[in-house]
């Protein structure tokens, strides 16, 4: 399997519902990544719209701004 198939089979089981009950529980997937693509100068959620099914378009979330880094982390990550 390429390393793309890889990242493609880790996002879809990511984002699959994981009700123990086993009903259907929409999940969020948030993008914590910043940058561009390089040579299509593509942003991150223009990339995650492209490789993902359409189904999970209405899913996706981003986390932005100039640095929302320590807000983002976990306290016990004991930087800054």
């Amino acid at each position: 399997m390429s390393a793309r198939s890889q990242r493609r089979a880790r996002l879809s089981a990511a984002t699959r519902p994981a009700d123990a009950s086993g009903g259907a529980r929409a999940q969020i997937l948030v993008s914590c990544t910043k940058g561009i693509l390089n040579d299509t100068l593509e942003t991150v959620n223009q990339i995650l719209t492209r490789v993902l099914p359409p189904a999970l378009h209405s899913r996706l979330a981003f986390l932005s701004g100039p640095s929302f880094a320590a807000e983002a982390r976990p306290p016990q990550c004991g930087v800054g």
